[in-house]
């Protein structure tokens, strides 16, 4: 009997250690969340306020900043509570209600992603044909396309959740991204993150090809002539792609490692570690 007893108080005893080194990771985890996301309200509110009140931004290709700026914005809304919810455990009562912060979450992450898409497609089409895409890229045009991008992912995200994707346990106070239908993660996955990858790809690696070829044709041209062509139609073409792309391979760096965990439960059956 004592020796169940010691046995007992050992085991809880370790428990108990556990417990506190996760509660531990999870302060840790909740005190980065609490620095970043003042930061990012702050920057992106400024951007949507900047392109809202001066006149001489608003531009079209402006547009695709400030849909990255909303959706970032709800990504600083939602971080918290997701945050809480994943590492404390937390009883929000209800498993659906930490289902719908997730939701919020890949909405947005879905929107910024094809918004990087179809604005690597707006900066081929300047690369290709910078003297026709002010008839190509009208402001209706590009607004109709960021406006696609909220719907779809949007679909995409919420559908699962209207028609019922999810596990919900009653009594279970651990709710996380898992309680998602593995058929709700391929969706995203197939539908949104990996066509706008590819789309990502193919538009930036046109562009360095075009960036190539022109780097070549302008070496055989005239000195004045070549200096007058770069500064009026490729240098800021050319470096705007480039601040973009430099983005863009940061974004889909921090998303792609979210993305693997995803496709490893899936098809390996088993769940991955929530660090």
């Amino acid at each position: 009997m004592t020796i169940t007893q010691n046995a007992s108080s050992v085991d809880n005893s370790s428990a108990l250690t556990k417990s506190s080194q996760w509660d531990t990771h999870g302060y840790v985890c909740v005190t980065i969340v609490a620095m970043f996301v003042p930061f990012i309200l702050l920057g992106n509110l400024m951007v949507i306020i900047s392109v809202a009140k001066f006149k001489r931004l608003h531009i079209p290709t402006n547009y695709f900043l400030t849909s990255l700026a909303v959706a970032d914005v709800l990504v600083a809304a939602a971080l918290p509570f997701y945050a809480l919810a994943e590492l404390h455990h937390l009883d929000m009562g209800d498993s659906s209600l930490c289902i719908v912060v997730n939701r919020v979450l890949m909405t947005a992450g879905g929107v910024s992603v094809m918004t990087l898409a179809v604005n690597a497609c707006d900066r081929y089409t300047a690369i290709m044909n910078p003297l026709e895409y002010i008839l190509i890229m009208k402001p209706r045009r590009i607004a109709v396309l960021v406006l696609i991008c909220w719907i779809f992912s949007s679909f995409i995200c919420w559908a699962p959740f209207v028609i019922g994707w999810y596990t919900s346990v009653p009594g279970e106070k651990e709710h996380n991204y898992n309680q998602l239908h593995k058929n709700a993660r391929i969706l995203f996955t197939g539908a949104i993150f990996v066509p706008s990858c590819i789309l990502i790809v193919f538009f930036y690696w046109r562009m360095f090809l075009i960036a190539r070829h022109h780097a070549h044709a302008f070496a055989a041209v005239e000195q004045t002539v070549r200096r007058s062509l770069e500064a009026r139609f490729v240098r800021k073409d050319t470096k705007y792609a480039k601040t973009i792309g430099v983005l863009i391979g940061v974004f889909l760096c921090c998303w792609l490692r979210f993305q693997i965990c995803i496709v490893v439960d899936i098809t390996h059956q088993v769940s991955s570690h929530r660090w």
